[in-house]
C-alpha cells in the first residue's frame, strides 16, 4: 500500500477489507464513518499526519446523557476488566460513555489495522451488549440510533455481531495450541527486554515475562485467558498500587483520552486496577493472531510479533512519565462500583436465560447457541471425532447463570450439526444421577470417539472413569460392531498424524484392526479391552496432535462446502470464521498452477 494514499481511500479499503462493514448501514464523510454493526453508533476517522503515518481512532457511543454526582469514572474502570483492547472511557462535556481505540502507524502496517478491526467489531457488540444495564447505573439513556437512510434501529445484526459467540463454538475454544507456535516465553522475554533496554531485568516463569522499567515500573506479558472473548496475549504495564478513589479514576480517564486525542499516540488498551498494581492492560485474541496468517506481510509467528503487540505500552509509558498520579488519600468504596461492573456484564451471560428454559431436541434447527453465553466453571470431559468432512467436538460441562444457578450441560461443537443443550440444574448434595447419564449418551453418541478424557484429571487413568461413563463406551462399542482392542491399535499406529488416521483409504486400518482383534480374542480381558484403548484415547500424545489440527480440518470441512455452494443446507455460524484456505476445490475452481 502507498505512504501516500489519501485518507478517504484508506478509509474506504479499512472499511471493506477489514471491518466488512454493510453499506446500508454505513455513513461515510470523507475521512470518517460510522457504522451500525447493531443498534450502536461506531464512528471511524483518519487523519494523515505530515510524516505519512496514519491517525486512527474508533469510538462507539454507548450511554448518553449521564447522570450528574454517580462515580462514573470509577466504573468505567472497573468495566476496564472486561474490555479487550479498548477503553471503556466516560466524556465528562458530553456526558457520555464511548468505547474508544486508536493506532498511529504508517499505512503499509497491515498488522495494525487488523488489530484495529478486531477492537472494533468486539467493542461494538460488547457495547451493545451491556448499553441498557450501564445506561440504568449511571443513570442514562442506551444511545441506540439508526442511519438517516433508515427508518429505525437495526434488528437484524451485521454477522460480525456473532463473531465472539462463532469463537465459543470453535475447537479452539476448548483447547487452543496456537501459542506454541511462537517461541518459548524465555525467547520472547529476551527480544522484548532487547527492545526496551533491559536486558538484565528480566524474569520470566513457563508462562509469563516480567521486566523493569524503573524502580516502581514494570512491563508484564503472556498469554492468559480473557473472561469473555478466551485466549489471548495479554501485556500489561504495572505501576505500584492504588486505592480506588475519584480522584484516581479521573486522572486514569485524562491519560485515556490523552492518547485517543494526540496524533502520535496508541489506545489499545485500558487502565485497570489489580490488587499487585495499578495496570494498564492490552489484549491480543487468538483469532487476531490466527488472522494475521492471512495477511500480506506474514511470515510465521515469531517474537518481534509479540513484541509488535507489546510495543504499543511505551505510549502509555511516555505519558504517564509527564504527570503523577493524584496523592494517596482515603480510597473510596470499591466494592461497590466492582458489584455495579459485574451486574452491568452480567448481561452477556443473560443472553443464555431464555436457551435454559427453552431446551431444543438434538437434530432441531438451529442449534441454540445462545447458550455458549453460560458463565464456564468447568469442563468434565471431551470427546473427539476427527472427521475432515465434519469434525466434532463434545463436551460435558458445569455452566451458571449469573444467579449463581449451575447447570450441567452439553456442548457438541460441529461446523454444520452444533447441539448445545442444559439437561437440568446440579443440586449440591442432591442425587444427579441421572443428568450424568444423560450427559455420557449424549457425549459419546452411538459411535466411539477417538479421543476421550476426563478435562479436569489428564492424567486419569482407566480406573478413575466413572462407571456410567465406561459403560456407555462399551454400549457404543457393542452397538457399533467395534472392537476397542482394535480400535486402540489404530490410533496407536497412527498417533501424533489424526490425518492418518482419518485417512479415506482405511485399508491398512482394517488391517492393524483384524491383527489386534485377533490378539485380543487369544487372550480375552475382563474388563471388555477398555483399560488398552483408555489409555491410547486419552493420552497426551493423543489429545494434542488432535487438537493441533482440529483447527484445519474445521476450516477444510468449511471451505469445501463453501466452494460447492452447500453452505447454505447446513447449520452454520452466522459469521464465517476459517483461518487457513485447506478445503477442496469447486466445481467452478480453476487448476492450480504448481
Amino acid at each position: 500500500m502507498s505512504v501516500d494514499v489519501a485518507a478517504d481511500i484508506l478509509l474506504a479499503n479499512y472499511l471493506q477489507g477489514f471491518l466488512w462493514a454493510d453499506e446500508d448501514w454505513l455513513e461515510t464523510d470523507g475521512a470518517s464513518a460510522t457504522y451500525w454493526q447493531a443498534r450502536l453508533a461506531q464512528t471511524t476517522t483518519v487523519d494523515v499526519l505530515p510524516d505519512g503515518r496514519t491517525k486512527w481512532r474508533i469510538r462507539t457511543r454507548i450511554v448518553e446523557q449521564v447522570s450528574g454526582g454517580t462515580d462514573v469514572h470509577q466504573l468505567c474502570v472497573a468495566l476496564n476488566r472486561y474490555a479487550a483492547g479498548w477503553s471503556f472511557a466516560y466524556d465528562a462535556t458530553e456526558r457520555t460513555i464511548d468505547a474508544i481505540a486508536a493506532i498511529c502507524a504508517p499505512p503499509q502496517w497491515d498488522t495494525f489495522y487488523l488489530r484495529l478491526s478486531e477492537k472494533a467489531k468486539l467493542s461494538a457488540w460488547m457495547s451493545d451488549v451491556l448499553a441498557e444495564r450501564l445506561a440504568e447505573a449511571v443513570g442514562g439513556v442506551a444511545a441506540f440510533s439508526h442511519p438517516k437512510a433508515q427508518s429505525g434501529v437495526r434488528e437484524s445484526f451485521d454477522a460480525t455481531y456473532y463473531y465472539p459467540q462463532t469463537l465459543r463454538g470453535r475447537p479452539e475454544w476448548i483447547l487452543d495450541l496456537t501459542r506454541y507456535e511462537f517461541p518459548s516465553v524465555e525467547d520472547a522475554a529476551a527480544t522484548i527486554a532487547e527492545m526496551v533496554g533491559a536486558p538484565d531485568a528480566v524474569w520470566t516463569d513457563n508462562n509469563e515475562l516480567r521486566i523493569m522499567l524503573g524502580s516502581s515500573t514494570g512491563l508484564r506479558a503472556g498469554f492468559d485467558r480473557h473472561p469473555i472473548v478466551g485466549d489471548g496475549w495479554k501485556s500489561s504495564l504495572v505501576l505500584p498500587p492504588r486505592e480506588s478513589s475519584k480522584a484516581v479514576a479521573e486522572h486514569l480517564a485524562t491519560t485515556t483520552w490523552a492518547l485517543f486525542n494526540n496524533p502520535d499516540t496508541n489506545l489499545l488498551g485500558a487502565w485497570v486496577l489489580e490488587a499487585d498494581g495499578l495496570t494498564f492492560e492490552q489484549w491480543n485474541t487468538m483469532s487476531e493472531i490466527r488472522n494475521q496468517e492471512q495477511l500480506g506481510s506474514y511470515t510465521g509467528h515469531s517474537a518481534a510479533d509479540l513484541w509488535e503487540f507489546t510495543s504499543t505500552l511505551s505510549d502509555v509509558l511516555g505519558l504517564i512519565s509527564q504527570s503523577e498520579l493524584p496523592p494517596r488519600s482515603d480510597s473510596d468504596s470499591s466494592s461497590e462500583t466492582i458489584y455495579r461492573a459485574e451486574h452491568v456484564v452480567a448481561a452477556i451471560a443473560e443472553q443464555a436465560r431464555p436457551a435454559v428454559a427453552e431446551r431444543r431436541m438434538e437434530g432441531e434447527e438451529p442449534a441454540d447457541r445462545r447458550l455458549l453465553w453460560l458463565e464456564h466453571r468447568q469442563t468434565l470431559s471431551v470427546a473427539v471425532w476427527f472427521n475432515p468432512m465434519g469434525p466434532t467436538v463434545s463436551s460435558t460441562e458445569v455452566c451458571a447463570l449469573p444467579d449463581g444457578t449451575v447447570y450441567l450441560a452439553h456442548l457438541r461443537r460441529h461446523p454444520f450439526a452444533p447441539y448445545y443443550c442444559v439437561l437440568g440444574p446440579l443440586t449440591e448434595g442432591g442425587d444427579d444421577s441421572q443428568l450424568f447419564s444423560d450427559a455420557n449418551d449424549l457425549l459419546v453418541g452411538g459411535s466411539l470417539p477417538n479421543v476421550l478424557a476426563l478435562w479436569n484429571n489428564p492424567e486419569a487413568t482407566a480406573a478413575d472413569v466413572p462407571d456410567v461413563l465406561r459403560g456407555r463406551i462399551l454400549e457404543a462399542a457393542a452397538e457399533g460392531g467395534r472392537d476397542l482392542a482394535a480400535d486402540a491399535a489404530w490410533i496407536e499406529k497412527t498417533m501424533g498424524n489424526p490425518w492418518e488416521f482419518a485417512a479415506v483409504d482405511q485399508t491398512e486400518a482394517e488391517h492393524v484392526k483384524t491383527a489386534a482383534k485377533k490378539a485380543a480374542a487369544a487372550q480375552p480381558s475382563p474388563d471388555g479391552d477398555f483399560a488398552v484403548w483408555w489409555e491410547k484415547v486419552s493420552s497426551f500424545d493423543n489429545v494434542v496432535p488432535n487438537f493441533r489440527f482440529l483447527p484445519e480440518a474445521w476450516d477444510g470441512a468449511l471451505n469445501t462446502q463453501r466452494a460447492f455452494g452447500n453452505l447454505g443446507h447446513f447449520d452454520v455460524d452466522p459469521l464465517l470464521v476459517t483461518y487457513s484456505k485447506i478445503g477442496m476445490p469447486g466445481p467452478d475452481d480453476g487448476p492450480t498452477e504448481n
